[in-house]
């Protein structure tokens, strides 16, 4: 029972640094008496919320829901099959506002990746599983020249993509289609392609790589995304837990840019992870 009672208060503890997050973010009018609670246990653990500057704190905020969300419907249909059958909005939007960090860490990328500028006149991407199209518009937002191409089949989600999209200043930038990888058409169309690996079925992966070649234009470069695996075995044993019940497969960095090189990309290489973001890149590029 002692490691269950240490589970328990591992998980009110994250679960109490999310709603201070969420409520310094958000200016929730938390009682006195929770919020003085939620500063100790903070306090405890060495988190100073305070520090982090209101995206971030969202960003945390987000995540850490989004972790509950998902645990709670593991915990309540551990026999669900795998894959992204979520319709729960709320399960969605935090899990969408999670991908909007993903474009500081393009960001941070480019400079590696030769010949990608995504702030040239007429710039292309293609935001594969746009989900709320949280990427969609950060990425626009980011490179005031760039048109994203966001691709979403799960019904559910392209509803709030539509309206996330159509509520921003960057809704003119921005086409959603209700499309899968392997359905991608384009060609010689991106300079970029976002491809999240944790989300896509494995059967699917060779095709959609495929495709996603077919559609950059030569020399463009594919951003294939893995989550970072934690040296920790229990967060790592974690992370491959999430990616299967999400539909994914755990793949290794050697894996996948196995994959991409399959494919037919060139200049293949797994760089090394940038920044804090639960993210890592295998990347590779159209000859």
């Amino acid at each position: 029972m002692g490691t269950l009672a240490r589970l328990t208060a591992a998980a009110e503890a994250l679960a109490a640094v999310g709603a201070r997050a969420r409520a310094q973010a958000e200016g929730l009018p938390v009682p006195e008496a929770v919020a003085e609670r939620l500063d100790a246990v903070c306090a405890a653990l060495g988190v100073d919320v305070a520090a982090l500057d209101p995206d971030r704190l969202a960003i945390a905020a987000a995540g850490i829901h989004a972790c509950f969300l998902q645990a709670g419907e593991l915990l309540a249909d551990p026999a669900r099959a795998p894959g992204w059958t979520y319709t729960d909005a709320a399960v969605l939007e935090h899990q969408g506002r999670l991908s909007a960090v993903i474009a500081e860490r393009i960001a941070a990328l480019a400079p590696q990746l030769d010949g990608l500028a995504l702030d040239r006149p007429g710039a292309a991407f293609c935001d594969v599983g746009a989900g709320v199209a949280a990427l969609s518009v950060a990425l626009c937002r980011r490179w005031p020249a760039l048109r994203v191409i966001g691709l979403e089949p799960w019904e559910p989600a392209m509803r709030l993509a539509a309206a996330t999209v159509a509520a921003s200043e960057v809704a003119d930038r921005i086409e959603l289609r209700a499309a899968r990888v392997e359905d991608l058409a384009d060609r010689d169309a991106f300079d970029a392609v976002w491809l999240p690996l944790p989300f896509l079925a494995p059967a699917a992966v060779p095709a959609g790589l495929r495709r996603c070649l077919e559609s950059l234009r030569p020399g463009g470069w594919m951003l294939a995304g893995l989550y970072a695996a934690p040296a920790d075995p229990l967060a790592s044993a974690l992370v491959d837990l999430r990616t299967v019940r999400s539909g994914g497969r755990p793949y290794t960095p050697a894996e996948a840019a196995r994959l991409l090189a399959e494919a037919g990309y060139a200049a293949v290489a797994a760089p090394e992870r940038q920044g804090q973001a639960p993210v890592r890149f295998v990347v590779g590029r159209r000859p």
